[in-house]
């Protein structure tokens, strides 16, 4: 009876270290698991960070955009957003040859430049020049 005692006694011990280890290894999976997301949450909170100053550096750039282009006049609207003339092309000047081909080319101007209706009339009279000035 001494050896099953003995025997018995030395599995509970060995189920009582068994038990310890996988205690230990759950808090030390724990821990780790802790020590990553804190990582993730700072790199996160750098990302939010980095990403906040680049919106509102571009926010101020398109406001400087804007405010130069409106005080140049160079600017189309679109609801209550002002935006930048984006084209570089130059309005299309008439001399009296190729009336068609001149007006195609200023609707084509006026659609890529969003010139508003009012001042498209505006826009034509004063790109007229030689015999078509004096018709005018």
């Amino acid at each position: 009876m001494a050896i099953s005692e003995n025997t018995h006694g030395s599995e509970q011990r060995r189920l009582e270290e068994l038990c310890q280890s996988m205690q230990n290894s759950w808090i030390e999976f724990q821990q780790s698991i802790k020590a990553r997301m804190m990582k993730r949450q700072e790199k996160q909170e750098r990302t939010n960070s980095t990403l906040n100053e680049l919106i509102t550096s571009l926010s101020r750039q398109v406001l400087q955009i804007a405010s130069a282009a409106e005080s140049r006049g160079n600017n189309f609207k679109i609801g209550n957003f002002t935006f930048p003339r984006l084209s570089k092309i130059d309005f299309p000047h008439f001399d009296g040859d190729d009336v068609h081909g001149w007006v195609y080319k200023c609707e084509q101007f006026c659609k890529v430049d969003n010139t508003m209706d009012n001042t498209k009339v505006k826009m034509a009279s004063i790109h007229l020049g030689g015999k078509a000035l004096l018709w005018h």
